[in-house]
């Protein structure tokens, strides 16, 4: 069975899209699915689940941001390793520097576009086919 990826958004709207995105971009890898952070930090903290192979975590979430959740993450030692990948609608710098710091494996803009959505999606694709 491939590695999972964990889609951590609140959006119904965006996590519609991802789907459709990884569909398209042939992304067969199991999806799990957190809609904010307290129940990221739940799945991820269950010892029983394997641990998804990558992290897609939006920055602007409800209860617990993308950045309280990426520290978490960074802080529990099973996790270290793990991908992250913040990504947002926003273009400031100071949100990938903060992301970044906060030890992001990478800060992401969300697309605005379906195609260069399928195309980011690709690009996961082959980083979980390593």
């Amino acid at each position: 069975m491939p590695s999972s990826l964990l889609l951590v958004e609140d959006s119904d709207d965006d996590v519609f899209l991802m789907q459709r995105a990884f569909a398209k971009a042939q992304l067969t890898h199991p999806l799990t699915i957190a809609r904010d952070g307290t129940e990221a930090m739940a799945l991820l903290a269950d010892e029983n689940r394997p641990l998804p192979a990558l992290i897609l975590l939006d920055l602007n979430l409800p209860v617990q941001s993308g950045l309280d959740v990426l520290r978490w993450i960074r802080e529990q030692p099973r996790l270290q390793g793990l991908p992250v990948y913040v990504y947002s609608a926003s273009i400031r710098a100071q949100d990938a520097e903060r992301a970044k710091a906060a030890g992001a494996t990478e800060y992401l803009v969300k697309p605005a576009g379906t195609d260069e959505l399928v195309r980011m999606a690709g690009r996961l694709r082959t980083l979980l086919d390593g």
